[in-house]
């Protein structure tokens, strides 16, 4: 007798392989053995209702579609992102400033340039040099002991949550300020945190330890960020962008509350709507694309 078609075994396979994850990966996102996965994969060990719902909403599935749906590898290539989409997705997110009257601080340019090559490098797929990473923070440390243009400090949040989105995993073991300068920006990586992230199991680790760098990591972030948002709203022309990067750092999960990741995620998304109906351009931005999707 023939062995039954394994459709949600070759299609768990194929998601994987897709975003590159390995078995391991996929085993402590949903927390099984990874040993768990493989037979998942070979048809040799049914999957419950519950692990199914968990992978589905890994990959942006439907569980109907990871059950009955035929994807084939093309088909969940065609999923994940090409990294020049990638980058494209980064540029919508985190805008970018800059204006003649701004380039005529000469702090300004300094910081300015160096982030532009921060980003020039990894739009290559090339990773930042730590020398690199530690001139564009300084630069932007030695500008605020002069006369600051508003496009500098929305230039460094767009820094920070560059950098914050795209941490390594194998860095999370230091504080965001350290982090920071240590970042690997790498294709991978980034896909991962900004597309693959399980944001239930992040929030609801059963790592103690895990959860309290987790809850640490963000907190610095948050004391990073609050306060050169509250300087942009103290300009009536960038309250705009003010306000959008207070929506997305609940998009995002960069927040810390009562509430999961993937219940913040959809607070940030329901502000940014809001934010929408104000005619604000940049989370206009973020929708469409997002719609288009």
């Amino acid at each position: 007798m023939s062995k039954p078609t394994n459709n949600i075994g070759t299609n768990i396979k194929n998601l994987r392989q897709a975003y590159s994850e390995t078995q391991q990966e996929l085993a402590d996102i949903i927390n099984v053995s990874v040993s768990a996965i493989a037979n998942y994969e070979k048809g040799d060990r049914q999957v419950d209702l519950q692990k199914l719902q968990a992978i589905a909403t890994h990959y942006k599935y439907t569980l109907e579609q990871l059950v009955r749906v035929d994807i084939s590898p093309h088909q969940a290539h065609d999923l994940s992102f090409e990294y020049s989409t990638l980058i494209e997705v980064l540029k919508i997110i985190l805008p970018l400033f800059c204006s003649e009257k701004a380039l005529s601080n000469t702090a300004f340019k300094k910081a300015y340039e160096s982030t532009l090559s921060i980003w020039e490098t990894v739009e290559k797929g090339e990773e930042p040099t730590p020398e690199l990473v530690v001139k564009c923070f300084d630069n932007y440390e030695e500008a605020t002991d002069e006369p600051q243009t508003t496009e500098l400090i929305a230039n460094y949040l767009n820094l920070l949550f560059f950098f914050a989105l795209g941490i390594a995993a194998d860095e999370n073991d230091v504080r965001i300020d350290d982090a920071i300068r240590k970042s690997r920006i790498r294709g991978e990586s980034v896909k991962k945190k900004l597309f693959l992230r399980n944001r239930e199991h992040d929030s609801n680790s059963d790592n103690a330890k895990e959860k309290l760098i987790h809850d640490e990591l963000i907190h610095d972030f948050y004391e990073l960020t609050t306060p050169i948002i509250q300087k942009l709203i103290a300009y009536p022309e960038w309250v705009d962008l003010a306000h959008y990067y207070i929506s997305l750092r609940y998009f995002t999960g960069l927040v810390i509350n009562d509430f999961s990741d993937d219940f913040n995620s959809v607070i940030g998304m329901e502000m940014m709507k809001s934010l929408v109906l104000l005619g604000n351009s940049y989370a206009e931005n973020l929708v469409s694309f997002l719609e288009d999707m």
